[in-house]
């Protein structure tokens, strides 16, 4: 449920960030353009980081934070963020139409993975 809870938040922002990026040939659009591109983008790394300290019940009540810093839940998360990225692929059965989002390198580094 927390996969695509955040798979279709994250999903509709990244979709809107796709046909933003589409660009345009007025400048003032383009400018517009730029400027909703970087508020989804903001947007989508805060939900990341509130990602980063929920308790999620895939990772046994732990945070990611919290899981990344035990050695046995640490596992559990590496696990976790790779389904979220195949999920962000379609490469999961289900979740063709889903997109996570995120950025797996960004919150892996937020991680020290």
């Amino acid at each position: 449920m927390i996969l695509r809870s955040w798979s279709a938040t994250t999903g509709r922002s990244r979709s809107l960030l796709e046909n933003l990026s589409s660009g345009s040939d007025n400048d003032g659009e383009a400018e517009s353009s730029a400027e909703a591109i970087k508020a989804v983008e903001s947007f989508i790394e805060d939900l990341e980081n509130k990602w980063l300290d929920r308790s999620l019940p895939a990772l046994r009540g732990f945070t990611p934070k919290e899981a990344a810093s035990d050695l046995k839940s640490k596992e559990d998360l590496l696990t976790l963020m790779n389904q979220l990225v195949r999920i962000g692929q379609g490469d999961l059965p289900g979740s063709e139409n889903l997109s996570s989002g995120f950025q797996a390198e960004r919150i892996r580094a937020k991680l020290g993975l």
